[in-house]
């Protein structure tokens, strides 16, 4: 069951990005456009990860599950 390892990267990745762009917004004055890359950045991870758990896991609510 492999597919576990890929929603742990895609959960590291995501609390990653959060620290970073959370320094990235405190130590500079550019806050509404960090907090505009931090948005994409988190919305891209989602997409990832929904695609990852989609291929690795099939569609929720079905028996389908690659290991």
């Amino acid at each position: 069951c492999t597919h576990y390892l890929f929603i742990v990267v895609v959960a590291v990745n995501s609390t990653l990005l959060t620290i970073n762009a959370g320094d990235y917004i405190f130590y500079t004055d550019w806050a509404w456009t960090s907090f505009t890359v931090f948005s994409i950045s988190q919305t891209l991870m989602l997409c990832v990860g929904a695609t990852y758990y989609l291929t690795f896991t099939g569609v929720p609510g079905t028996a389908t599950y690659y290991g």
